[in-house]
């Protein structure tokens, strides 16, 4: 029930945010369109320009970009992952993940001998992320391998094997001191530990593949899609926008552009902008000045 509850709160937020999303590319493009802004755009890209010519900050940009792709990619990975192992369960994919939820392998208990005697250092502790290889008979299962199983509930259990007969295997946690009391057949057997794993990001998996998770993802995916469009519908009046202004404002070094948003004077190369405060923005015609003559610019009206 809870669920559900804040899975409508989710559905509500990510509507609104869409809504206003598109709300604001709607009145930004046809302030675009009407010259409105024609001051600051052209600010704000001879800003964007002087920026890019800092390569310290081009630099560090570019490397903030990668480590947010990266960033996102493993993310990704980490979802898919988890995805398909929740709802193919024990398929015929050759690779699985499982997620640690308990300590009972993360440490050796002084009555299980056999973990000393045969120098088993392998523990797996809370949250990490592991990998299984796919097993098609018992026979592929050496004793004191470790292996995923399911119990009488469904859940996935990973315990190391510590009795081997024909036709099903005995295992126990390295941290408990008893046998699970499951004689485990070939059925039950989810995959065996191949070695590898992923140190206390189990927790990240776990919530991504959970219902919360998911519609999480899916939220921000909605989002996300919906800003990049925004954004490069904006991006591109604004680009049509600024040819047009340099075809008007031409070679001239030095001008002056009135338009609502604010008032820009270029002279020599130095913008200098000077923003309309809230209160005093009236709609008006843009005008552009260059040495004494001024001249109304032309607006395209939003179809």
């Amino acid at each position: 029930m809870v669920f559900y509850i804040v899975l409508v709160i989710l559905i509500v937020f990510t509507l609104g945010i869409v809504a206003f999303l598109i709300y604001e590319r709607e009145v930004t493009v046809k302030e675009i369109k009407n010259g409105e802004v024609d001051s600051q755009i052209i600010y704000e890209d001879h800003e964007e320009k002087l920026k890019e010519v800092n390569k310290k900050h081009k630099i560090l940009k570019k490397s903030l970009n990668i480590g947010l792709d990266i960033l996102i990619g493993l993310l990704g990975i980490l979802f898919l992952l988890g995805l398909v192992d929740k709802i193919m369960n024990n398929s015929a994919l050759p690779i699985k993940t499982v997620v640690i939820a308990t300590g009972s392998m993360s440490s050796k208990n002084e009555e299980n001998d056999y973990l000393f005697e045969n120098k088993l250092d392998n523990q797996i502790q809370v949250n990490d992320l592991i990998f299984l290889e796919k097993v098609n008979s018992l026979e592929e299962i050496k004793l004191y391998d470790i292996i995923c199983y399911r119990n009488d509930n469904g859940e996935q259990i990973v315990h190391r094997v510590v009795e081997v007969n024909d036709e099903y295997l005995l295992t126990r946690g390295d941290a408990n001191n008893v046998n699970d009391g499951i004689e485990i057949d070939l059925e039950r057997i989810v995959g065996k530990y191949n070695g590898m794993k992923v140190p206390g990001i189990g927790a990240i998996t776990f919530f991504l593949t959970s219902d919360y998770g998911i519609s999480t993802i899916a939220s921000i995916l909605v989002i996300s899609i919906t800003y990049s469009f925004v954004k490069s519908s904006i991006d591109k009046e604004i680009n049509k926008r600024l040819i047009y202004l340099a075809s008007e404002v031409g070679a001239n070094s030095n001008y002056t552009l009135l338009s609502t948003s604010g008032t820009l004077i270029v002279s020599d190369g130095t913008y200098a902008y000077e923003e309309t405060e809230e209160k005093n923005k009236i709609k008006k015609e843009t005008t552009l000045k260059i040495d004494n003559e001024t001249k109304i610019l032309k607006k395209e009206q939003s179809k």
